[in-house]
């Protein structure tokens, strides 16, 4: 396998890293190929035989346009496996763009009857744009949750989205042999890190570039997957438009610490988020009003308990390094908030979550 060269940055191509081969390695797990709306991610776990875990490659290929072409992902995902000798078997995710999630409350049954009841309620209630006899999907479930009843997590996709991906990576000669919804992916890397234990209730915010996806986390199940309004490129839509910068201007802004962003905003304090002006504080206020009233349709409508309440919000995502974020977050909803850091990545590239979740889900299996 092809080793880096340098850990510097080549072009836009972080060069694919990999652990030499050892003889303490006992085994490689497929590589994790995340395509985003800001970039193209790679990261292969392998176990030595001591049962530790260790990236084996990881790569980091951002696009330099922001509406992103068939073409160009396709360029990049070119560039990626050439560079990163890349062959065989991979697993990939599908964003909540492009796929659909409902949560139904059945009353407890076996489980050869919960697809049939899945069925039943997808043909009744069809996602919406997408026709039943063009529709994939797939669902998770649990009765320990809930005192009387199943709750079920269902993920629904058109078969197109799901053809149309695995075309792709044939085109260079790989296998796509799991496609899973990154919102799920995302919940996999907390749960395979331990940061989510088994009895607590917990938000985990996703906030990318074009999407934010909040996931409500009730005695260790997903119960809930909502897409949010606000993400990184709404509020950099308005720090352009306060400051009067151009988009890039605004996005370099949007990523500078507190001390360097007061350039531009207050000069009377240090949180720059509640200084950069009225515009992106209304954004992240709607942000914050979002993840409340996502919670309160949790807990009001599904399992109709209103005194149920969370202590705890993880953030992840690319926009979830913004400085002082996790601040306003945790004054606004009166709550714990951190921000997660992958335990196997420590260079600060990018945010590696659902990537993360995907590498280690055949470690499970």
């Amino acid at each position: 396998m092809k080793t880096s060269e340098s850990d510097n940055y080549t072009g836009q191509l972080r060069n694919g890293r990999e652990i030499q081969k050892k003889k303490n390695i006992s085994k490689y797990y497929p590589p994790a190929i995340e395509i985003s709306s800001s970039a193209i991610k790679l990261l292969q776990l392998c176990q030595t035989r001591h049962n530790v875990y260790e990236p084996a490659r990881f790569a980091y290929l951002p696009f330099e346009q922001r509406v992103v072409s068939a073409a160009v992902i396709r360029g990049a995902l070119e560039k990626l496996v050439w560079e990163n000798s890349l062959s065989g078997e991979v697993v990939s995710s599908l964003s909540m763009a492009e796929l659909q999630t409902f949560t139904y409350i059945f009353p407890d049954m076996p489980a050869s009857e919960i697809e049939p009841a899945v069925i039943w309620k997808l043909k009744q209630n069809p996602p919406a744009g997408i026709e039943f006899g063009n529709l994939a999907f797939d669902y998770v479930s649990s009765a320990s949750v809930l005192t009387k009843g199943l709750c079920v997590l269902v993920f629904a996709v058109s078969r197109e989205a799901v053809i149309e991906r695995s075309k792709l990576f044939r085109e260079f000669s790989l296998s796509l042999i799991s496609l899973e919804p990154k919102p799920y992916a995302v919940l996999q890397a907390l749960f395979w890190s331990k940061s989510i234990a088994k009895d607590e209730t917990v938000l985990v915010l996703q906030i990318g570039a074009q999407q934010s996806v909040v996931s409500v986390i009730y005695n260790g199940f997903p119960c809930l997957i909502r897409s949010l309004n606000v993400c990184g490129n709404t509020l950099t839509d308005s720090l352009a438009k306060q400051n009067q910068l151009d988009w890039q201007q605004a996005e370099d802004l949007k990523k500078m610490p507190g001390s360097a962003a007061l350039a531009i905003g207050s000069q009377t304090t240090a949180f720059w988020l509640a200084a950069s002006g009225p515009a992106l504080s209304s954004q992240l206020e709607s942000l914050s009003l979002d993840i409340e009233h996502s919670f309160k349709y949790f807990s009001h409508q599904l399992i109709k308990s209103p005194l149920v309440s969370f202590r705890r919000l993880i953030l992840c995502g690319g926009a979830a390094q913004l400085a002082g974020l996790d601040k306003f977050l945790a004054q606004r909803l009166a709550v714990n908030v951190e921000v997660f850091h992958s335990p196997l990545i420590s260079e600060n590239v990018s945010d590696f979550t659902s990537a993360l979740g995907l590498a280690v889900r055949h470690i499970e299996k």
